[in-house]
């Protein structure tokens, strides 16, 4: 679109002052248009960028789908314009699958009268005294909500509830034992105002919380790859590594997708998730011997080590995620 701009007659760049010896800056390549433009410019410039970041994007897509490691190692070589830059993919692309995710799968539950039925029976009617609280029997009745239905006592004051019925113990609880306690005396007392609202906070708050487990896991994935190559450091830097991550966490949010519309579909059995989610671990075995080139065998161990850590450290992340986003829920 610059080149129907008229050209300036001064000879000096608008965008670094660097005295120009011809139609665009040797510097910082801005071409020496006049300044002024109309809307259809603006609207020129608009469509020419997005077309240029879907051209790249695509291609991209592609070679990241059908040749694991290829990028990483087309980008480590120095072959960078052709293809988009790692970072904005991984943005880009964790953006669009979580927002599918979390607008497609975990909207406000419709099952309304079910689960106001359960915290009545549960919290509310159940005929079962305190001496019948720890029975096999209340336990199987109250299912998934038996951990609220034990902090029953508390569901009209919640922590307060707590504290008022164990400031005279004779032996005080740790800080463990209290913050646990208040914490679900916490949410017995939310969850029996509007199940509902409970439960839709928390599973917003945990969606939330799976970008920021990746995101967090990322860095150290790749410092995991950095140890068990740290015989090739001379050859792969840490940045190296931390491309890789990024090709391979796209291809992996990607996955995550089509695991979450098959679980979520009707009349579909279990197993096709099953097959994606192993695809997982397939495609960074494949990755791993494209990008580091070395051996199967050998590419075998560290891969067996480098996922065996990455299973435990997001294992870890999601656990931690899960205990802050019911301890927040909670306390709302």
């Amino acid at each position: 679109m610059s080149s129907h701009l008229h050209l300036r007659k001064e000879n000096e760049c608008l965008n670094c002052g660097t005295v120009l010896v011809g139609p665009y800056c040797h510097n910082c390549s801005q071409a020496n248009v006049e300044p002024k433009e109309t809307v259809w410019h603006l609207i020129g410039h608009f469509i020419e960028d997005l077309t240029h970041f879907d051209g790249k994007f695509f291609s991209s897509l592609k070679y990241l789908i059908i040749k694991p490691g290829y990028l990483s190692e087309q980008y480590v070589k120095g072959k960078r314009v052709s293809y988009l830059n790692p970072i904005r993919m991984y943005l880009f692309i964790s953006a669009i699958v979580f927002l599918i995710i979390s607008s497609a799968f975990f909207t406000p539950t419709r099952n309304t009268v079910r689960m106001e039925h359960i915290r009545d029976s549960v919290l509310y009617n159940s005929n079962v005294g305190p001496e019948e609280i720890h029975t096999s029997s209340y336990i199987e009745k109250s299912g998934t909500f038996y951990a609220l239905g034990f902090y029953k006592p508390y569901i009209w004051g919640g922590a307060r509830s707590y504290d008022s019925l164990h400031k005279n113990d004779k032996t005080p609880a740790s800080w463990l034992d209290r913050f646990a306690g208040r914490t679900f005396a916490s949410a017995a007392y939310t969850y029996a105002q509007d199940p509902n609202e409970f439960m839709n906070r928390f599973t917003e708050r945990m969606v939330h919380s799976f970008s920021k487990i990746f995101f967090i896991s990322l860095p150290i994935f790749a410092f995991i790859l950095w140890l068990v190559y740290i015989r090739r450091r001379n050859n792969f830097y840490y940045v190296s590594h931390v491309i890789f991550a990024l090709h391979f966490y796209c291809i992996a949010f990607l996955l995550i997708l089509l695991i979450s519309f098959l679980v979520a579909a009707d009349n579909i059995p279990a197993w096709p998730a099953t097959v994606v989610m192993a695809s997982v671990f397939v495609y960074l075995y494949i990755a791993m011997l494209r990008f580091y080139k070395q051996g199967w065998f050998k590419t075998f161990i560290k891969f067996f080590i480098a996922s065996s850590f990455m299973v435990v450290l997001l294992s870890a992340l999601t656990i931690l995620f899960f205990i802050n986003s019911f301890v927040s829920t909670a306390a709302a």
